[in-house]
């Protein structure tokens, strides 16, 4: 029996690793020219607003920062203004209306352009959350 994801990935050329902070920076030299994700549950943003921030300003280098940001569980976080990043559009989310769990956000560099593909962006609270661009 052959598995859809063996057959699916096998010459692919993606690569996605875990590094801790340290790590990561060191390796930022190979990243040059390359489209950067980043990816974080960050359990409310309104909340942890520095530490998400902190995190990301240690992990852009002299010549590197992600292009996208992708963050779930942002929690209800629409009436916070501090909210935003240099370099960077403004945040894009979709939040609950039922409550303050769930939700998603995008940053997305200023030097990208992007149209929101509502089309496509499903968000059923509860089920699935999502921001397509």
């Amino acid at each position: 029996m052959i598995l859809w994801w063996e057959t699916t990935f096998k010459y692919s050329n993606i690569t996605c690793n875990y590094y801790e902070t340290e790590t990561f920076i060191s390796k930022q030299k190979d990243l040059h020219g390359s489209l950067s994700y980043f990816h974080l549950n960050c359990r409310g943003l309104s909340t942890n607003w520095h530490s998400f921030r902190n995190l990301i300003c240690d992990l852009h280098g002299e010549s590197f920062a992600f292009d996208i940001l992708g963050i779930t569980e942002i929690f209800k976080c629409v009436d916070d203004t501090r909210l935003s990043l240099p370099g960077y559009h403004p945040l894009i989310m979709r939040c609950r209306d039922d409550g303050a769990r769930g939700g998603v956000g995008l940053f997305i560099r200023e030097n990208i352009n992007f149209i929101i593909r509502e089309d496509i962006s499903v968000f059923t609270p509860h089920i699935f959350e999502s921001i397509f661009i």
